[in-house]
């Protein structure tokens, strides 16, 4: 359960290895989802919950613990973001710098199935669109949050995250039709 309370326990007096066992599967998804990278998916996971247990005494309970977790696991995978920017924009100065990426997805074509091609494409799409709309998109569409849950962790309208959804939908359409059923 992902309340309040677990287990006849106030979240609040969990440890964070207990929180971790409630939330660490769905945090882990939701950072690997924004980064597409599983080193730096486990170094932001466990960011999270280092956070989460030293923030603790800043949880207002205005929000559910998971709501809270989500809130700052997507603020740390911005802070990767922009920092992969600021670091992708100083590599053009250097030219001696290594800047091939490690798939997370063989690109063997005979190594992944059709699926996976599917997941690799919509990953790397996934990267081209502004950090909101990356955001709103794989909370609703790949994690199954509910507009309001996606509100409440970005701290946004449910107006808001709905246009974010709708024009993140409508750019990975324009770009290819490879993705079928994206309005599901």
């Amino acid at each position: 359960m992902q309340g309040l309370y677990c287990c006849a326990k106030p979240i609040i007096t969990l440890t964070t290895q207990e929180l971790y066992q409630l939330f660490g599967a769905q945090i882990y998804n939701v950072v690997f989802y924004h980064l597409n990278n599983v080193e730096e998916t486990e170094e932001v996971t466990q960011d999270v919950f280092v956070a989460a247990h030293f923030q603790r005494e800043q949880f207002r309970g205005q929000a559910q613990w998971g709501t809270y977790l989500y809130r700052i696991a997507v603020n740390k995978c911005i802070d990767r973001l922009r920092a992969r920017e600021r670091r992708a924009k100083w590599l053009k100065w250097v030219p001696w710098q290594d800047t091939h990426a490690v798939q997370s997805i063989p690109a063997d074509s005979e190594a992944v199935s059709p699926t996976e091609h599917k997941l690799q494409w919509l990953l790397n799409e996934m990267d081209e669109l502004p950090i909101s709309q990356r955001t709103a998109f794989l909370l609703m569409k790949m994690e199954g949050k509910t507009q309001r849950e996606v509100a409440d962790i970005m701290d946004l309208s449910p107006k808001a995250v709905e246009s974010l959804v709708q024009r993140a939908m409508a750019s990975l359409k324009k770009k290819s039709k490879f993705f079928e059923g994206l309005d599901q």
